[in-house]
């Protein structure tokens, strides 16, 4: 296992009945997570992939009966350590496995989610554990409106990033991982039913010891973290005024980050600590004061920062997602690239910055930084969430998680404010 078992795993590692875990997804991370998952002691993995022939491919890349996906993890001197894993069930359809189920994962895109929380809901029972890895901004919402009834009684965990950078050697059987993030900051919504075992000790078990995850004392510190705005914020410093030139080689995500750059990221992080302000102002008993702004939240990767003495040289010198690229396309043929921005934005824009926006309107904060990316963010996805400094309310957002899409218009509804219980074990 990359990493030692932290502490808080070992009940899960030696209690009798094994952990029933489901992955919805056939993308990278939902091969990575399925590989290490299976790979675990006591851990039984279901595979639940929707996505065309994704699950005839990856039962046919291990049909063979001694077959096992390899999940590739780097050390230090440049060779790999692997870990071998093979799921028990692969299929496209739901079934009594998800009843079955201690905890679901859902590690698809965002804008699968709902899907797949669709095909599931008949089969889902009180207290599964469903987990977003990432979940983004506003993964809480999907979940507790999608399921109903249900969502109060499961418990819901957000991550605020993926663990990994990671790459598809060969679809089903091979993960080669770059790097993994060395602390994520996690959320856990519980329902009123509570689960049967703690869901951070099995998630923490999955990834392993080289990514600590740092539980959050509420889901808006997932909701608003800087992630959510940084590589927005750097796509939009890069991209912004682009003369249209083509470039010659790929550019590192974190290259040439300008004195503008960094000021807007800073001007970000202080509207959404505006917005945890007047959350505390309107609800000052709830327990929130863990939100970390941009300069605290980088202060937690000390070991992956080279100068950390202003904002603009920690972005400079970050190395929290290795050599991270800009989103470009190359022309084979001139060998020359150009940026490749409509994806990556639209999941950022429908999944994170629109939701701070439909919060930030509910609490009637203004935001004119984050309206001001948001403008450039739909140009380039070719979407439409705000207009006249509002969050549109028809079918527009309907692909977004963003509170207005689910009728949210008060404090109490976007914090899903009630009673719960408190002799939970994290």
């Amino acid at each position: 296992m990359n990493g030692k078992y932290p502490s808080c795993c070992r009940d899960v590692c030696t209690m009798g009945s094994p952990v029933k875990i489901t992955v919805c997804g056939s993308n990278p991370t939902s091969q990575l997570i399925a590989g290490l998952a299976s790979s675990r002691p006591n851990m039984e993995v279901t595979v639940f992939a929707t996505e065309s022939k994704a699950a005839d491919n990856w039962k046919t890349a291990l049909k063979a009966k001694d077959a096992k996906m390899v999940i590739n993890f780097p050390r230090k001197d440049g060779s790999m350590f692997p870990e071998n894993g093979r799921p028990g069930t692969i299929t496209d359809k739901a079934g009594d496995f998800v009843a079955e189920s201690d905890v679901i994962i859902l590690s698809s895109p965002p804008n699968h989610f709902q899907d797949y929380l669709k095909a599931m809901k008949k089969y889902i029972k009180k207290r599964t554990v469903i987990i977003g890895v990432p979940g983004r901004s506003g993964f809480e919402y999907q979940c507790r409106t999608s399921l109903e009834e249900l969502g109060e009684q499961c418990t819901i965990v957000n991550l605020e990033t993926c663990p990994w950078v990671c790459e598809q050697v060969k679809f089903g059987s091979q993960i080669d991982v770059k790097v993994t993030v060395a602390s994520i900051v996690t959320s856990t919504l519980f329902g009123t039913s509570p689960p049967k075992r703690g869901p951070l000790s099995i998630l923490q078990l999955i990834l392993g010891g080289d990514c600590a995850l740092q539980n959050s004392l509420n889901f808006m510190s997932v909701l608003l973290s800087p992630f959510v705005y940084l590589e927005c914020c750097l796509l939009f410093g890069r991209w912004s005024e682009w003369d249209e030139k083509p470039l010659e080689s790929e550019l590192g995500l974190f290259e040439d980050v300008s004195e503008k750059t960094a000021e807007m990221i800073s001007k970000c992080s202080n509207e959404c600590s505006k917005i945890i302000q007047a959350i505390k102002t309107g609800k000052p008993e709830l327990k929130i004061n863990d939100y970390k702004g941009i300069e605290e939240w980088f202060a937690g990767f000390k070991d992956s920062i080279g100068d950390s003495s202003s904002l603009l040289t920690t972005l400079k010198t970050c190395k929290i997602w290795g050599d991270i690229k800009h989103p470009m396309k190359k022309d084979r043929k001139k060998s020359e690239y150009t940026p490749d921005l409509e994806e990556r934005i639209s999941e950022y824009l429908s999944y994170g910055l629109i939701v701070i926006r439909g919060v930030a309107e509910i609490l009637q904060q203004e935001t004119p930084v984050i309206d001001k990316l948001i403008t450039w963010c739909q140009t380039k996805s070719k979407k439409n969430y705000m207009k006249d400094g509002k969050v549109l309310t028809d079918k527009n957002i309907q692909n977004t998680s963003c509170p207005q899409k689910f009728k949210f218009s008060t404090l109490n509804e976007i914090l899903f404010v009630k009673a719960l219980p408190t002799d939970i074990e994290l």
